[in-house]
Order: structure tokens, then C-alpha cells, then sequence
């Protein structure tokens, strides 16, 4: 969770359903283990939404020239 999003809730929506709201305190790596209903899955599809804040790197520091609108990073997703 990178700075900028700190004490933002981040949003997780399995088939349109909210399934989880995350507010973490400060920069941080988050490991979560989210149950989805099975009700919720329906047909042989199932989309994860991660609904979350944006930010630019330069608005946060006027030195930075990263003009780009960044959120969530992920280094997996594992579904069991």
C-alpha cells in the first residue's frame, strides 16, 4: 500500500458484490485472505474489482516529474 493511499479504503467487489474494504495506516506490503460466497459465483466466470484512489508522484513532491496517475500494485493474486 503505497503512502498516498494510506487510510484510504481500498474496495474489493467479486461479480459486482463487495466482498472487502481494506484500510491499511501507513505504507505497507498487505497479505489479505478474502472468502467469496459461492453464491456469488454464478456461471464459470469470476471477475475481482480492486477499487482504489489515484495520485501523481508529482503532485505529491513538486521535485518529481512523474506526471503519471498511479494506484495499487500487485506481485500476485492467487485464487484457491
Amino acid at each position: 500500500m503505497p503512502t498516498a493511499l494510506a487510510k484510504k479504503p481500498v474496495r474489493i467487489m467479486a461479480n459486482g458484490t463487495v466482498v472487502a474494504n481494506i484500510t491499511v495506516n501507513k505504507e505497507m506490503h498487505v497479505e489479505k485472505k478474502i472468502k467469496i460466497p459461492a453464491g456469488l459465483v454464478t456461471s464459470d466466470t469470476l471477475k475481482i474489482v480492486f477499487k482504489s484512489g489515484f495520485w501523481k508522484p508529482k503532485d505529491l513532491d513538486p521535485n518529481v516529474k512523474d506526471d503519471r496517475t498511479l494506484s495499487l500494485a500487485f506481485d500476485y493474486i492467487e485464487l484457491k
